[in-house]
């Protein structure tokens, strides 16, 4: 406990923010209350003040500071779209950590949240979805599952999972195996072992 005079400051409760939400420096309350601090008259007992820790909104202008080939600052900004994502794959899953609750989240809907992807400029084959899980909200890209193509210019072996994309090599009697155009010049893929495809598509 830290003490001045006749001041305390002891750990608070998001509750002694509202008897004293008239004196905020802003209009609205604060956006997430992750941890308050409050200030007790010790004569008395009285609240005579509080410190809020939030934590930022998602939608907030610092992120073009902190990322400026992400985002941008809509407000001031005309509607336009971002700069690729380094080393997205559209083929591939994601899982992104984009917020979070130290208290836990009740009657979580991802209905009731709209993704707007429009300023995604990279090229997608799925969709964006949102997941919770404990306190940790996920936003998620999904592909729509293609057949494995063949993915390097190169020599190569078939039974490589990272020669082909989606990584994974081709391999049962439904399976259907793309050579669609990623060789350039003549090269061999070599069959280490009996391989079942129902389908070889060569562009």
């Amino acid at each position: 406990m830290h003490t001045h005079d006749d001041i305390s400051i002891i750990p608070g409760r998001p509750t002694d923010y509202a008897p004293l939400a008239r004196f905020h420096y802003r209009a609205q309350r604060p956006a997430t209350c992750v941890h308050t601090l409050s200030a007790i008259d010790r004569t008395n007992g009285e609240l005579v003040g509080v410190l809020t820790i939030s934590m930022p909104t998602l939608n907030g202008p610092w992120r073009r500071l902190a990322w400026p080939r992400l985002f941008r600052d809509h407000r001031s900004t005309p509607r336009t779209k971002g700069s690729d994502a380094a080393g997205f794959i559209k083929e591939e899953s994601y899982s992104w950590l984009i917020g979070y609750a130290t208290s836990g989240v009740t009657n979580f809907d991802s209905r009731r949240l709209l993704i707007d992807s429009s300023a995604f400029t990279n090229p997608i084959a799925g969709a964006f979805s949102l997941d919770l899980a404990g306190g940790n909200l996920y936003l998620n890209y999904t592909p729509t599952i293609a057949p494995p193509q063949w993915n390097v210019d190169a020599n190569g072996s078939w039974s490589v999972g990272d020669n082909w994309l989606p990584r994974g090599a081709p391999n049962g009697t439904t399976a259907l195996a793309n050579f669609l155009g990623k060789i350039t010049d003549p090269h061999t893929v070599t069959l280490d072992g009996n391989k079942t495809v129902s389908t070889i598509f060569f562009d």
